[in-house]
């Protein structure tokens, strides 16, 4: 079953089925769980504000939003899968990001000066060739054992 799950402390429940993609921008308030169950890909077009818990399952997290995209959560943030693409614009983390399995930047910039992007080992990503920038950005590969491709 594929899905988003949205549980917040008065058991109020989103469930997104059958729907490969959704477009949203994301706020999980204070104890509020947000979890992705299947294959769901989620396209992020304003800021992703995490106070609560986000469990990423196996769903893909895309920042394609017009203009400066904020990342800002109240812990780490952890995604399976992350993409930003952002032609002619920016992706700030706020906070220090991991991704577990893969990391694709098609276009733009992802400004995480003050904080760290790791990739866990055996993690793929990918760079669109001669588009992806990083401001002074600080990438961690976990045992560099990350897998490598260029689009």
């Amino acid at each position: 079953m594929k899905g988003i799950e949205l549980t917040h402390i008065c058991m109020a429940l989103l469930m997104v089925t059958g729907v490969s993609n959704a477009q949203v921008s994301m706020t999980i308030g204070p104890e509020t769980k947000l979890t992705i169950t299947g294959d769901i890909i989620i396209s992020v077009s304003g800021d992703w504000e995490n106070q609560g818990k986000f469990i990423p399952g196996d769903g893909e997290v895309i920042f394609n939003g017009v203009g400066i995209q904020e990342l800002s959560s109240s812990a780490d943030e952890l995604f399976t899968k992350f993409t930003a693409d952002k032609p002619g614009s920016v992706l700030k983390l706020n906070i220090p990001v991991t991704v577990s399995r893969t990391f694709t930047f098609l276009e733009g910039q992802i400004d995480n000066s003050s904080y760290t992007l790791t990739l866990e080992k055996g993690a793929n990503w990918t760079l669109q060739d001669g588009l992806a920038q990083t401001t002074t950005s600080k990438v961690a590969l976990n045992e560099i054992s990350a897998f490598a491709s260029r689009i």
